[in-house]
C-alpha cells in the first residue's frame, strides 16, 4: 500500500515538474563547455546544458552533449529547445522535409 502511494505521488510530481518546461524556437550559434548559444527571435541567448539532456537521432535517444558538439552541427541550424529554469533538457534538431 505505501509502495502504491510513493508511486503515485512521484509520478506526480514528474508530470508536475515537467509541466513548467517550455519549448523555444532557437537557431544554433554556438556549443562549449556544457553552455550552448542560440539566437532566439533574433536575440543571442545562452542556456547552460544539462548533464542528462537528451536528444533523438533517427529514432535513437542519445545524450544531447553529443550531438551539440558534433562539427556537423553548422551555425544557422534550427533547433527546438525543452527548457526548464534557464537549463536545457532536450534538444529537438528541426530537419529539412524530404519530398
Amino acid at each position: 500500500m505505501l509502495r502504491s502511494i510513493l508511486a503515485v505521488a512521484l509520478t506526480l510530481v514528474l508530470l508536475v515538474s515537467s509541466a513548467f518546461a517550455e519549448e523555444i524556437k532557437a537557431t544554433f550559434v554556438k556549443y562549449e563547455n556544457k553552455e550552448l548559444t542560440v539566437k532566439v527571435d533574433g536575440a543571442e541567448k545562452k542556456f547552460k546544458v544539462a548533464d542528462d539532456a537528451i536528444t533523438k537521432v533517427k529514432d535513437k535517444e542519445m545524450p544531447a552533449d553529443k550531438m551539440l558538439s558534433n562539427p556537423k552541427l553548422k551555425e544557422g541550424t534550427s533547433l527546438i529547445l525543452v527548457v526548464d529554469k534557464d537549463v536545457v533538457k532536450e534538444v529537438k534538431r528541426v530537419g529539412k522535409k524530404k519530398n
